[in-house]
């Protein structure tokens, strides 16, 4: 099998994505250990290059609940002194701001903070604060897509986003996908478990388009490998849902 497919096996346990290399008959266990370094040094080199436009942030960020890790930019107008350009949610959820301190933000959308932040200020210290936050960076809630794609990699979720936008967030599909078999794996409770979409119905609107979580992986198979997915569930232990997500 390509050795793409054995550096996406390591990708997904390392958050990471694979290069394309020519095809070499060798078991899966072989390239795990071998591919390690390239694979991670390729992730570290590439990331800069995974997160999207600003424009789209903007379109999606309003409904994205904040998370651990995310980083915030805070404006309270004209009050530089409380302002932040980039502060970071910490491990509790929180930031701290000056004059208001400690105020929990995962689990709120920017405008919710927003308000929060307004109404202290507004109680304590300011007459009608204008306060904006926006999210800076999504570190929280992220997607992997991988296999034959354009571009895999590590993805923001920055609002309601599908299976098929999940694919184009990869740039699209690649010349051999494989659209009748796309895999989603999902952590369920502690255990990896892994459906399969018709994307082609998806998008001929006869089937339903998936939403993706956080941490989903999306795998696009490969045309010329039909044994690709027995490979893959045994080698991980992945379950086989008879159930599809959504």
């Amino acid at each position: 099998m390509r050795a793409i497919f054995s550096c996406f096996f390591v990708s997904l346990f390392l958050i990471s994505c694979g290069t394309h290399n020519t095809y070499q008959k060798k078991s899966l266990s072989s390239h795990i250990e071998t591919e390690k370094a390239t694979i991670y040094t390729d992730f570290i080199a590439d990331k800069s290059k995974l997160s999207i436009t600003n424009l789209e942030k903007s379109l999606n960020q309003h409904d994205y609940q904040i998370g651990p890790s995310d980083v915030l930019s805070v404006d309270v107008f004209q009050v530089e002194e409380i302002s932040e350009e980039e502060i970071v949610v910490d491990n509790g959820g929180t930031i701290s701001l000056p004059l208001i301190g400690s105020i929990q933000a995962a689990g709120l959308t920017p405008d919710e903070l927003e308000a929060n932040i307004t109404k202290i200020l507004g109680e304590k210290y300011l007459q009608n604060p204008q306060v904006s936050v926006s999210i800076v960076e999504h570190i929280s809630k992220r997607f992997t897509v991988a296999g034959e794609v354009k571009k895999p990699g590590l993805y923001p979720i920055e609002g309601p986003t599908t299976l098929v936008q999940a694919i184009s967030a990869a740039q699209g599909e690649g010349e051999f996908a494989d659209l009748s078999k796309v895999g989603l794996i999902r952590t369920i409770k502690g255990n990896r478990q892994m459906s399969f979409y018709n994307v082609n119905e998806i998008r001929s609107q006869t089937a339903i388009d998936p939403q993706i979580h956080a941490n989903d992986v999306v795998i696009v198979n490969q045309s010329r490998f039909d044994v690709f997915w027995d490979e893959l569930t045994r080698f991980f232990h992945i379950f086989v849902s008879p159930a599809a997500f959504f």
